[in-house]
């Protein structure tokens, strides 16, 4: 029996570093914290709090502290390591992988970091 994409995404939650992953979309990539996570059958939701920025786009024209990140499961796949979410935002939940890149990006060796990340 193939397992749905609730029962293939949702474990992905379930050991995170801190309740951190790194997010990133068109206005950059950042170590976030996930507050406020619900995951249910039908859905993602939770807040998304920078904790260290990684890099930062020019789009972002104001001090981004947090916004709410979620969608249905139907719009999201696997890529490599991370979790897409409509084309639009992608996160790596794997706690090593979150741990490594938080500690480079701490010794401000971004681009570093960044190079651990399989982007889209």
């Amino acid at each position: 029996m193939e397992l749905n994409k609730f029962q293939k995404f949702s474990p992905l939650f379930d050991n995170l570093y801190e309740n951190k992953v790194v997010y990133s979309e068109n206005v950059g990539t950042f170590i976030v914290v996930l507050n406020d996570l619900n995951v249910t059958p039908d859905r993602l939701e939770a807040k998304a709090c920078i904790h260290i920025p990684i890099k930062k786009s020019r789009k972002l024209r104001k001090e981004l502290k947090s916004w709410e990140i979620g969608g249905s499961w139907d719009g999201m796949r696997r890529l490599g390591t991370s979790l897409v979410a409509y084309s639009t935002w992608q996160i790596w939940t794997d706690a090593e992988l979150v741990r490594k890149v938080e500690q480079l990006a701490l010794e401000n060796k971004n681009d570093e970091a960044i190079a651990l990340l399989d982007y889209w």
